[in-house]
C-alpha cells in the first residue's frame, strides 16, 4: 500500500486522505500557481502507526478524562496524549517510502506541516492550532512527522473542537513535507479586510523573512489596503518599503482570482523569493457570512473556542471597549453581568499565536530588555502628552482620538506581561537560561508595568478618570451616562450626536464584546444577560469536578485551613478592603486571581489559590517572594469554596478539598 503521494498526484484531491491544506496545496499546483515542491504522507500512515503500535485504546482512555470546561483535565490528558505519539515508533515500510521520496529532491532544508482532515473548512478554519515546522534538515524529518501528529493532541486543538475527537478509529491526520522557500519577505492577505465593512478591500500584511512571525499584532507587520476591483493601494505604511507597489498589485490579483476560483473570501498565505511569489496555502474565512460578504456577521462565539484569562468586577463599559481596541489582536470577549463581573476571553487560536510568540520572545538573548526599555520610553513620553491634553483648554475631536489611541496602545504593551505569552516559556527556563534570564527581568519590571495601569486608568485620580469627568462636564453629560459610551460614540459627541438613554440602560444593565468578521461586536441588556446566562449554565458544570491546578511555588506538600474569599472589585475597593481586614493571620486566600490591591491579604495568608492565572502571574510572583505555597488556575475554587470553609491543599497533587473529604493532616 502506498503512502506517499506527490503534490501533483490527483490521489492528493481527497481530503480524508491528505487533509485540508494537502487538498489545497494540490489544488493551488492544479490551477497553475507557484507552490513549493513537496509530497504528502497520507493519513494512512497514521492510520497503520496507531493501529500495530496498539495506541487506540490508550488514546481513548485519555480523551475519555477531558471535561472541556476543567483546563486542567485538557492540559493533562494532552501531556500523556503526546507522550504517546512521540515515543512509539513509526513503521519501516513508511520509512522505507519517505526515504525513497526525499531522493527526488536536492534541497537539505524542508517544512514539515501538519494537515487534517476536518481543517480549513467553510465552518472551522483550525488556523494554528496544529504545529508546523520549518528549516527541517532531511535527516530529521521522521521525527517531526510524529511531532506532527503528537501536536494533533495539543491543548489548543482539544479545546477549539473536542466534539472532532469522538472516534479515534476514524481521526485522519496528514503530513506534508515541502522544500524551504528562502523567501525574502512573506505574509497573509485576506481577500475581504477583515476589519473593513466593505466587501471590495483586500488587506495584506507582510513581514521580513518567513511569515510565520506574524503573530503579535501590528506592531512589527508592514500593513497595507487595496481597493479589490482596481487592485489600487487605498493605505499603506509611509516609510515602509518591504512591499512595492508592482509587488502588492502582483498579490491582489492573484488572491482576487482564488476567491473565484474557491467561491468564497479567502485567507492566503504567500512568500517572494527571488522575486518568484509562491503560495503556501489558501483557506476560506470562516468568520464571513458567505451568502453575502458585505454583511458583518454577528454570530454569537461559542464559548467552547475561548480561555478564560481574567475576571474582576467594577469595570465601565468605556473602560471595556478601550481594552477591547487594545486587545483586539488576540480576538477578545467582554462579558460583564447584571452583578458587575466583569470577565476576559480570548480564543483558542490566538491563545496559541501568544505561547509561540512568548517563546520566540523570551528566547532572544535581548527580547525582555529591548520590550522593557520600549515600554517605558512609551510610557515616560506618553503620560506627559495624555497630562497636556488634560491640562489644555481646548478640547477636540483629535486630541480626544488622541487621548484614547494613548491608552489603547498602552494596553496592547501591557498585555504582553500576561501569562498567555509567558507560560510555554516558563516551562522551558530550566533547560535554557536566556529564557530564564528574561523572565526574571519580566517578573521584576511586572509591578512597575502595574502601577502604570493602575495609575493611568484605574485609581479614583487617574488621567483615565480625570479625562471622563472633563468630557462629561464639557459636553453636560452625567459621568454615569458617559462611562456607557464607546470609544467611537465619544468621538461624535463633538457633532451633536448622542447615544439615547434607553441604550445606556441596556449597556448599564450588562453588556459583551466580542470580535465578528475581524470587526468589534456589542450586546447590551437582555440579550447579554441571555448570552451570559448560557455561557454561566455551561461553566456550572465544573463544579461538579475536583478542585485541581497547577503548582506556582511548592513550600509544603500539605497546607489545610481556613478559606478567606476575596476577589478584586474596582467598583466597590471600600468593601474589599474592609474583608481584608476582616482576614486572619494564617487563613488560606482563595480569589478569582491576586492584583496589587490584594497585597495585603497575601502577606496574611498561608496559602494562595486562585481560579485563573499563570506561572508568571502576580500570585506566583508574590508566593515565591513571600516563600508561601501557592495553586493557580484551577478554574472554579472561589466557586466551590465559601469563607470559612476548612481546605486542604495537596500540593504533590495540585487538589484542594474540605479537610472533612479525607484523612490527610498536617
Amino acid at each position: 500500500m502506498k503512502y506517499i503521494h506527490s503534490l501533483t498526484e490527483t490521489t492528493c484531491n481527497k481530503r480524508e486522505l491528505c487533509g485540508g491544506k494537502g487538498v489545497s496545496l494540490h489544488r493551488l499546483i492544479q490551477l497553475g500557481y507557484n507552490v513549493p515542491c513537496g509530497f504528502i504522507i497520507d493519513s494512512g500512515a497514521f492510520g497503520i502507526f496507531i493501529t500495530d503500535n496498539g495506541l487506540a485504546q490508550e488514546l481513548k482512555r485519555e480523551l475519555s478524562s477531558i471535561n472541556i470546561y476543567d483546563h486542567t483535565t485538557i492540559a493533562s490528558a494532552s501531556k500523556n496524549l503526546q507522550k504517546i505519539i512521540l515515543t512509539a515508533k513509526i513503521q519501516d515500510k513508511v520509512k522505507l517510502e519517505l526515504e525513497r521520496a526525499l531522493l527526488e529532491y536536492k534541497g537539505d532544508k524542508f517544512a514539515v506541516r501538519s494537515s487534517a482532515a476536518f481543517e480549513d473548512g467553510l465552518e472551522h478554519s483550525w488556523a494554528g492550532q496544529f504545529d508546523t515546522f520549518l528549516d527541517v534538515c532531511r535527516e530529521d524529518i521522521i521525527d517531526y512527522v510524529k511531532k506532527c501528529w503528537a501536536s494533533f493532541f495539543n491543548q489548543r486543538a482539544l479545546s477549539y473542537k473536542i466534539a472532532a475527537y469522538n472516534n479515534i478509529d476514524e481521526l485522519r491526520l496528514a503530513v506534508v513535507v515541502q522544500e524551504m522557500v528562502a523567501s525574502e519577505k512573506a505574509g497573509v492577505a485576506f481577500s475581504v479586510h477583515p476589519t473593513e465593512d466593505q466587501h471590495n478591500r483586500m488587506l495584506i500584511e507582510a513581514v521580513p523573512g518567513y511569515g510565520d512571525s506574524i503573530v503579535s499584532g501590528k506592531a512589527h507587520t508592514f500593513s497595507a489596503t487595496l481597493d479589490k476591483e482596481r487592485c489600487a493601494t487605498v493605505s499603506k505604511p509611509k516609510n515602509d518599503d518591504l512591499l512595492s507597489v508592482d509587488e502588492l498589485q502582483l498579490i491582489c490579483r492573484h488572491v482576487k482570482k482564488l476567491e473565484e476560483q474557491f467561491e468564497s473570501p479567502v485567507d492566503v498565505e504567500w512568500a517572494f523569493s527571488k522575486d518568484k511569489l509562491f503560495f503556501l496555502q489558501v483557506r476560506p474565512i470562516t468568520t464571513v457570512n458567505h451568502s453575502s460578504v458585505a454583511n458583518v456577521t454577528n454570530r454569537l462565539p461559542n464559548i467552547e473556542e475561548y480561555e478564560l484569562t481574567f475576571k474582576v468586577a467594577g469595570l465601565s463599559f468605556l473602560f471595556a471597549d478601550m481594552l477591547a481596541h487594545g486587545f483586539q489582536y488576540l480576538d477578545p470577549l467582554f462579558t460583564s453581568d447584571k452583578e458587575g463581573n466583569f470577565s476576559q476571553y480570548f480564543t483558542n487560536e490566538k491563545m496559541k499565536y501568544a505561547a509561540q510568540f512568548g517563546m520566540r520572545w523570551f528566547s532572544a538573548p535581548h527580547g525582555m530588555a529591548a520590550y522593557i526599555e520600549e515600554f517605558t520610553e512609551f510610557y515616560r513620553k506618553n503620560v506627559l502628552l495624555l497630562n497636556e491634553i488634560i491640562a489644555s483648554d481646548n478640547l477636540s475631536k483629535s486630541s480626544t482620538r488622541q487621548f484614547f489611541g494613548i491608552l489603547s496602545e498602552f494596553l496592547t504593551y501591557y498585555s504582553k506581561t500576561d501569562n498567555e505569552f509567558t507560560d510555554a516559556a516558563f516551562l522551558h527556563q530550566e533547560q535554557n537560561p536566556i529564557i530564564s534570564g528574561n523572565l526574571q527581568l519580566l517578573s521584576e519590571f511586572k509591578d512597575k508595568a502595574r502601577l502604570w495601569i493602575n495609575s493611568l486608568m484605574i485609581e479614583d485620580h487617574s488621567q483615565f478618570s480625570k479625562f471622563c469627568d472633563k468630557m462629561s462636564r464639557f459636553f453636560h453629560l452625567e459621568r454615569s451616562d458617559f462611562d456607557c459610551y464607546r470609544v467611537d460614540e465619544i468621538l461624535n459627541i463633538f457633532e451633536g450626536i448622542t447615544v439615547p438613554q434607553n441604550e445606556l440602560g441596556e449597556r448599564r444593565l450588562s453588556f459583551c464584546i466580542f470580535y465578528s468578521s475581524g470587526q468589534q461586536a456589542y450586546l447590551s441588556g437582555k440579550t447579554a444577560v441571555d448570552y451570559i446566562n448560557k455561557i454561566n449554565a455551561k461553566q456550572r458544570t465544573a463544579l461538579n469536578f475536583e478542585v485541581k491546578g497547577k503548582v506556582a511555588n511548592k513550600t509544603l506538600s500539605i497546607v489545610q485551613g481556613r478559606a478567606m474569599i476575596i476577589n478584586v472589585d474596582y467598583g466597590h475597593l471600600d468593601v474589599m478592603n474592609q474583608t481584608i481586614s476582616e482576614m486572619e493571620e494564617g487563613d488560606i486566600l482563595v480569589a478569582e486571581f491576586t492584583a496589587p490591591e490584594l497585597m495585603e491579604a497575601c502577606r496574611k495568608a498561608k496559602a494562595i489559590v486562585t481560579d485563573i492565572g499563570g506561572l508568571l502571574s502576580h500570585a506566583a510572583i508574590v508566593s515565591r517572594e513571600l516563600g508561601i505555597p501557592c495553586l493557580i488556575g484551577t478554574g472554579n475554587a472561589t466557586k466551590t469554596f465559601k469563607t470559612g470553609d476548612q481546605i486542604i491543599i495537596d500540593f504533590d497533587s495540585g487538589i484542594v478539598r474540605h479537610t472533612d473529604e479525607n484523612n490527610i493532616h498536617e
